[in-house]
């Protein structure tokens, strides 16, 4: 994100996915994404509490917007070169690391998520982090499923039958069970 004066921004963007809202931080990283919102000022509400009174409003024309524009249409699209805002923990950022490496169209369990974090035992703690992402889709936390392969746990709009949406938009055309 190119900032002049390097200060917040928050873009704002229709998508296949509904409206979206990209929050930029003060150092110009990825703080916040959220999507599937009925209209552009529901977007803009949803990260309110993320914004301060010089938050800069713009409609979404960085690369990461494209990008995310391009990945609701259903082309493979990959977020890694995204530089994040900082996770409160190490923890959290080896989960985030791990997530971010489960590739477009392909999924992983909250266990094997624990084992490439270096916590093997720590699947429901890894389910705390998906649940708690700022920044889904650019962190993948719907490709992300139960030890059985059931869909549970995704708190972005209607939820499960979202993060199966999303799992079809990439080509992932196994029934889950709910």
């Amino acid at each position: 994100m190119a900032c002049a004066q390097l200060k917040s921004v928050v873009e704002l963007f229709e998508t296949q996915l509904k409206w979206m809202a990209l929050v930029w931080d003060d150092q110009a990283k990825v703080s916040r994404l959220s999507f599937y919102n009925a209209s552009r000022k529901k977007a803009l509400e949803a990260v309110r509490e993320f914004l301060t009174t010089e938050t800069a409003v713009q409609d979404g024309s960085s690369k990461v917007a494209r990008k995310l524009i391009q990945y609701a249409q259903g082309q493979a699209t990959t977020f890694s070169e995204i530089e994040l805002a900082p996770c409160s923990t190490e923890f959290q950022e080896q989960v985030r690391t791990a997530c971010r490496e489960v590739g477009y169209g392909q999924i992983a369990t909250y266990g094997e998520l624990a084992k490439r974090a270096k916590s093997p035992k720590a699947a429901r703690a890894v389910g705390l982090c998906m649940r708690n992402n700022p920044v889904p889709i650019i962190v993948p936390c719907h490709r992300v499923v139960g030890s059985t392969g059931r869909l549970i746990g995704f708190s972005a709009g209607p939820g499960v039958s979202l993060k199966q949406q999303m799992l079809k938009l990439e080509g992932i055309s196994k029934e889950f069970v709910r």
